[in-house]
């Protein structure tokens, strides 16, 4: 998957534009993780 349309979807699901370098908790970060691997999960399946 492209990185951009990586993005979009972290985006969508967390409810505002998403850039790594912007990540400010360690909560959030725990939160994208979650998501990511949720993502790379559907894209193995």
């Amino acid at each position: 998957m492209p990185r951009g349309k990586l993005y979009a979807r972290i985006g969508a699901a967390v409810g505002y534009e998403y850039h790594t370098a912007e990540i400010k908790t360690i909560e959030e970060a725990r939160r994208i993780y979650a998501l990511v691997r949720s993502i790379a999960h559907e894209a193995t399946a």
